[in-house]
């Protein structure tokens, strides 16, 4: 169903949250600019894309939807630290498997049969170690 444009003093039937007010132009002109002050120019598309990342870090400190973040700062502060550490040890697992593959090794950080061909190692290395990195890398 498509969304309603809106006259001036109209009253709407939805609660006029970011994601509603957004709703319009990000629809009928996503590449048009808001300028704020001068200093900060977004598209709507890039506005959206900000508000997202707002919300996954609201998120990620363990705001719920439908709870406010004063809500959240007065959950216990041993909560908090649980939370955040938790998010950071899963960012860090995802970076180190990011340089993993861009080193061009496994999930386990073993360079991949590819990699130590390609760095001139793989002749050095004697058959039962060939099989061995073989059987690791899959």
């Amino acid at each position: 169903m498509a969304e309603k444009n809106h006259q001036p003093g109209e009253n709407y039937r939805y609660p006029l949250i970011i994601k509603k007010l957004l709703a319009t132009p990000l629809r009928d002109s996503p590449d048009r600019q808001i300028v704020y002050s001068d200093r900060h120019r977004y598209t709507y598309k890039d506005f959206e894309k900000r508000i997202a990342m707002l919300a996954n870090g609201l998120t990620t400190l363990g705001l719920r939807p439908g709870e406010t973040v004063a809500d959240v700062q007065c959950a216990p502060t041993a909560e908090k630290r649980e939370i955040l550490m938790k998010r950071r040890k899963e960012q860090l697992r995802e970076l180190i498997q990011v340089y993993y593959r861009a080193r061009g090794w496994n999930s386990s950080g073993i360079p991949t049969p590819e990699t130590l061909k390609q760095i001139g190692l793989w002749g050095f290395l004697t058959a039962g170690t060939r099989a061995k990195i073989l059987e690791m890398t899959g």
